[in-house]
């Protein structure tokens, strides 16, 4: 697992001084403390090899400081991928976007942000163009408290709701601004509190702005993009599937067991509970 600093999905770091300068990271600790989280797991599991001769884990969590004022810094880069990112702005100081580069074809994923020029200038011709939005204020406080116009509180949970909207999202108006800035091959909606009375609207306050393609991410949605084509699909899917296929590493290259066998790890008392197979296994 990479864990990429300074994102929205995993918290926010502090900084002071200068712009860019970062002095202290709470992903750091996250990350850390992950680790300490998925100790016992990743022992429970040592008793098979889950790792390779040079020092690689399939349990490994790589923490990876980003800098999140650096337009166009580098978060990854392996195998012909590159990935980027740009200062998102959300909540306070510390969240990015990015941007996903590979023969020939881009992406942009926004996460949590208010509209912003960074994105604009970065957005510029991409395929696809993944941002965020929400539903109007006067929505989202109904849908989250149940209340309606005139119901004592119902003022306050539209402020309420504004306000959250002001320091962390984007509006549907907004979102249709982006895209006729931005003129992607693809617009997709995220984040979005999608429904059968919500979508319609949203759809229309974007038009106001933009007549390209867009799309609403809901789940299982799949979207195919070649140089030629993107293509929207809704996947299918079993609800007992198992994992995908994995890659299988050449035996010479995987380390060997932590611990001898399955019931290394366990006490004589609790070893000394466990019903013998021969018990429930005979054919008798």
């Amino acid at each position: 697992m990479i864990v990429a600093m300074a994102s929205c999905a995993l918290g926010h770091a502090t900084y002071s001084g200068s712009p860019g300068q970062l002095i202290s990271a709470f992903e750091l600790a996250f990350a850390e403390n992950l680790k300490k989280l998925m100790k016992w797991h990743v022992e429970a599991f040592s008793f098979l090899s889950t790792g390779l001769k040079d020092g690689r884990d399939g349990y490994d969590i790589i923490a990876k400081e980003l800098q999140y004022m650096t337009v166009g810094g580098v978060a990854y880069e392996e195998n012909g991928v590159k990935i980027t990112h740009f200062p998102a702005v959300h909540d306070r100081n510390g969240s990015i976007s990015y941007k996903l580069e590979w023969n020939g074809l881009s992406m942009i994923f926004s996460g949590d942000t208010i509209p912003n020029y960074y994105m604009i200038e970065q957005a510029k011709g991409v395929d696809v163009l993944i941002h965020e939005m929400v539903v109007p204020p006067e929505v989202w406080a109904s849908k989250n408290s149940g209340l309606n116009p005139g119901d004592p509180g119902w003022e306050r949970a539209v402020g309420f709701a504004l306000a959250v909207q002001r320091n962390s999202h984007t509006s549907q108006k907004a979102f249709g601004y982006i895209l006729s800035q931005t003129n992607p091959r693809l617009g997709v909606t995220t984040h979005f509190q999608a429904n059968e009375d919500t979508v319609g609207p949203a759809i229309e306050n974007i038009r106001l702005l933009y007549e390209g393609p867009v799309a609403i991410a809901t789940d299982l949605l799949v979207i195919d993009v070649s140089k030629n084509d993107i293509i929207l699909r809704r996947a299918v899917v079993s609800d007992y599937a198992w994992y995908p296929q994995p890659y299988i590493y050449p035996q010479d290259q995987i380390a060997p067991p932590k611990y001898d066998g399955p019931f290394a790890q366990l006490s004589d008392t609790l070893l000394g509970s466990i019903v013998p197979e021969e018990i429930y296994e005979s054919d008798k």
